[in-house]
């Protein structure tokens, strides 16, 4: 297809070159100017306020750029660590009736709301001390007991996911109820055994074991729990766990939390079963360690496990455990040894360590001591107020102790404190209610997802129907425009609701009575909010219009957002939850979809306005300029830092803009834009990396990954995230394939080309022709192309696609409403380029007589105001030929 008019060979090459010296000049600026605001260490450190909510000017930056903000301690004030471990504590547990100790150290202390994320969807406590020891997340398995008088024999060697291999002529496990829908978004976790959580072993003395491996006929009462503290102490089989985690993709350096203290010559001590995995190393070495009540050494790091609030073997119990008797144990044995600790010199950081039920939850972290002040705790790995992870812990905590400095594996993250921030109740209910919004999203989420599925299937379903001949014979040409109105109403409906979603996080819907009705009704609200955007305008007389506001609407509200902390993405429906742990900040990858969609169609709707009025100057212009801007805020390292997402949009930006300029693409500029999309990202990348370890954003983590060889690892990681979500959610993945489907015949798309034009006879006159829009169709090809690259290089996969066609698909039909199907659409002519060219002429003559016939209200116009009768003339003057309007009539 020729975008220019035919004409001499020598004015083609001189004509062809101007557009694309205009798209190499503007390429060359955007990139320029993109790596220069993103990759500036300045840029990203005055745009450190932003990276929460709340967060003051020196706090931000304290996130953002590593420097320090208030209640952020300036040079390391403690002298020691103590971690206290609890599995199952959260922040409802504390009252100052049934825990006074818990409920007195929250007065002076930093919280934070911990997500415990390892692994699998949900953290058995072995996982959480092996994570919180490591710094990195990590699992466990099943160890045998070799103090048993007659030993089983060994079990095969662990699965690659940290559970047992169940061998072909085995019978499947039993399955424990909560076990069989766990979705994960990292690696695939076969369905856990009845008794869902492996056992904690107890380290025994080095010489007791050696003595026993050497013996034909071992003492077991030799290698039972020892009844007092024990030096040199190793877990037996604890080599297996080493294997696990090798092979899961992450990099756990086992036990580094304690190596780094000891390679800085201090000394270690670990007492209870959990903490002995915590300080675990490769071999199940263990410097000291005592059991339950054993008293303080004063060693530079101590770790206690004072036991769980639940069951920590996730085994159904006949009898219901006594919370309450758990609860009162764990408080006296914390006020035992807080009585021993002068907080004066030593930190005190208790956690939740781990579930003790299933589904997850978020679990509580306090901190306290001379590097901590008392208030609100963020780290720099979430980003969010009040939230951490437990993968922090190793480096963020042991980076305030005098001497220490973090485990070179283990997670970059640094703690701040927001002082103050009301009593220590008011802080209390503000997380408490924080958590609840994380649990509720986290139960409802899916269901969320399967009523978006039905209604996009009954959709589908509908459209149809509605290509059946006989049902189209019988409704007629006026009957047929009554209905794409009605689906422009619908579609206009459906499209709104995945936005909703997000702008439902400005109301206060988790201090309703019940949360998940709250959570309903705020999505509603947010979804009618927008409706009222589109037609409460002047753009309100057209569905061209409406569907521009709700588009320009959505990608300001996500771009404006993420600038400020990522607040409607967190504990969003289509956003991230802290329990699931995937993203804490800027843009998901359905929010991504979303943005895509909106800002690709929104410019191709407002560009074909300019067009018409022949400011094809400023329609190019306005591309190059929102095309800056929007890489800018995705790819910022202090904002977005949305990897996949920034390539996605990049790629749509320089396909929109060479299709604006008149440049015809193939295969190898189409490869050419990647290319070029891929190298700037990277060099971003790069640009962040060379910051502090913890002011690096997910470019600098990856571009890190990369230098040390991990690269492989981290795709293979993703393609089984990407596999995965196809597995567990099958009903989302449909959705491409039926959108597809919907836009080759329902759209008629196929009758854009003379090979495959016959297909669509049968509804000749009857189907819309909003594709055959130039612009619109360039804006088409842009939607698509970013969410098929984001849906390849993304660790969400096909939910990319398929959340871009839930809000792309409706929004089209919304187009449709606008336009009386043309006469001979279907039966077009049989030479290529006059026949691509008059489908757009016959859109603007159909426009115009459909308006005549009634089929639209008089006088209508299309997003800008512009009558539809004069934009489908102008698409009859682009396809003449003129110098400036050549594209526009030109087929994309």
């Amino acid at each position: 297809m020729r975008t220019l008019p035919r004409s001499s060979p020598g004015a083609r090459r001189s004509v062809g070159t101007r557009p694309r010296r205009a798209l190499l000049a503007t390429l060359l600026a955007l990139l320029v100017a993109a790596a220069a605001l993103l990759g500036s260490p300045g840029a990203a450190h005055a745009s450190g306020a932003a990276a929460r909510p709340g967060a003051g000017p020196g706090e931000g930056a304290s996130l953002a750029s590593g420097a320090p903000g208030p209640g952020a301690a300036t040079a390391p004030a403690a002298e020691s660590l103590v971690i206290i471990g609890a599995s199952g504590l959260t922040f409802d547990d504390i009252d100052p009736e049934a825990t006074p100790h818990l409920a007195a150290f929250t007065e002076d202390a930093a919280l934070a709301n911990l997500s415990v994320r390892s692994l699998a969807a949900a953290t058995c406590p072995a996982s959480g001390w092996l994570t919180l020891g490591s710094g990195a997340r990590a699992g466990a398995v099943d160890l045998p007991d070799v103090a048993a008088e007659e030993a089983e024999p060994l079990p095969p060697p662990p699965g690659p996911a940290g559970y047992p291999v169940v061998e072909p002529d085995e019978p499947e496990p039993t399955l424990a109820p909560e076990a069989k829908t766990q979705p994960t978004n990292y690696v695939r976790v076969p369905p856990r055994p009845a008794a869902a959580c492996p056992e904690i072993r107890t380290p025994v003395a080095a010489d007791a074991l050696a003595a026993a491996e050497d013996s034909s006929s071992p003492d077991p009462l030799a290698l039972t729990e020892p009844e007092a503290p024990v030096e040199d102490a190793v877990i037996p089989e604890f080599d297996r766990i080493a294997t696990v985690n090798a092979a899961s993709g992450y990099t756990a350096d086992l036990g580094a939390l304690a190596a780094q203290v000891r390679d800085s010559g201090g000394c270690t001590q670990a007492i209870g079963r959990g903490a002995g995995y915590a300080v675990a190393g490769p071999e199940g070495t263990v410097e000291r360690w005592g059991p339950g009540g054993t008293p303080l050494e004063g060693c530079v790091l101590t770790l206690i496990d004072v036991g769980a609030v639940g069951d920590p073997g996730w085994i159904p119990q006949e009898t219901a455990l006594d919370g309450a008797s758990q609860l009162a144990r764990i408080d006296q044995r914390i006020g035992m040894y807080l009585e021993d600790i002068d907080l004066e010199t030593t930190d005190v950081v208790i956690t939740g360590v781990g579930d003790t039920s299933s589904p997850s939850r978020l679990r509580a972290l306090l901190a306290a001591g001379p590097s901590y002040e008392a208030g609100i705790l963020t780290s720099s790995s979430t980003r969010q107020s009040g939230t951490a992870q437990l993968s922090d812990v190793a480096s963020a905590a042991l980076t305030r102790v005098a001497g220490q400095a973090a485990p070179p594996e283990a997670a970059d993250a640094a703690w701040s404190v927001a002082p103050g921030e009301g009593s220590a109740a008011e802080r209390l209910d503000t997380l408490r209610a924080s958590a609840a919004e994380a649990a509720t999203v986290h139960e409802h989420a899916q269901t969320f997802s399967v009523l978006l599925d039905v209604l996009h299937y009954l959709l589908f379903f509908a459209l149809g129907g509605l290509l059946l001949v006989t049902l189209h014979e019988r409704l007629g040409r006026a009957g047929s425009a009554r209905v794409h109105r009605i689906l422009g109403w619908v579609g206009l409906g459906l499209a709104v609701i995945p936005m909703g979603s997000f702008l439902a996080g400005l109301l206060p819907w988790a201090r309703f009575g019940s949360p998940a009705a709250g959570l309903g009704l705020a999505v509603l609200a947010g979804s009618a909010a927008l409706l009222v955007v589109a037609v409460a305008g002047p753009w309100r007389r057209t569905f061209a219009g409406r569907v521009a506001a709700v588009s320009v609407t959505t990608a300001v509200v996500l771009a404006v957002d993420i600038a400020l902390g990522s607040a409607l993405q967190f504990n969003a429906l289509m956003g991230y939850n802290p329990i699931v742990a995937g993203r804490f900040y800027g843009l998901g990858n359905q929010g991504a979809a979303l943005f895509i969609v909106a800002v690709f169609l929104g410019l191709a709707i407002i560009s074909r306005r300019l067009l018409a009025r022949g400011r094809r100057g400023w329609a190019i212009a306005l591309v190059a300029v929102v095309g800056l801007a929007s890489v800018a805020t995705l790819g910022n390292p202090a904002w977005g830092a949305k990897f996949g997402g920034t390539i996605a949009t990049l790629a749509g930006f320089l396909l929109l803009l060479a299709l604006l300029l008149g440049i015809r693409l193939n295969l190898w500029r189409l490869a050419l834009i990647g290319a070029v999309s891929l190298a700037a990202i990277l060099g971003i990348a790069g640009l962040d990396y060379l910051r502090p370890p913890a002011a690096r954003s997910h470019f600098g983590a990856f571009f890190g990954q990369i230098l040390d060889g991990q690269l492989f690892t981290v795709i293979g990681r993703k393609l089984a995230a990407n596999l995965n979500i196809m597995v567990i959610n099958p009903a989302l993945a449909v959705i491409v394939p039926l959108a597809v489907v919907a836009i080759l015949f329902f759209l008629a798309y196929l009758a854009r080309f003379a090979p495959t034009r016959r297909l669509t006879r049968p509804w000749a006159g009857r189907l819309p022709v909003v594709l055959a829009d130039p612009t619109l169709h360039a804006g088409f090809l842009a939607v698509a192309v970013g969410l098929a690259v984001g849906g390849a290089i993304t660790d969400s996969g096909i939910a990319v696609p398929a959340t871009g066609a839930m809000m792309f698909l409706p929004l089209l039909l919304a187009l449709c409403a606008d336009t009386v199907p043309g006469r001979g659409l279907g039966r077009g002519r049989e030479d290529g380029d006059a026949g691509q060219a008059g489908d757009a002429g016959q859109a603007g003559q159909a426009g115009q007589a459909g308006h005549a016939a009634g089929a639209g209200p008089a006088g209508a116009e299309d997003a800008g105001g512009e009558p539809a009768g004069a934009a489908g003339a102008a698409g009859v003057r682009g396809t003449s030929g003129s110098g400036s309007q050549g594209t526009s009539g030109g087929r994309a």
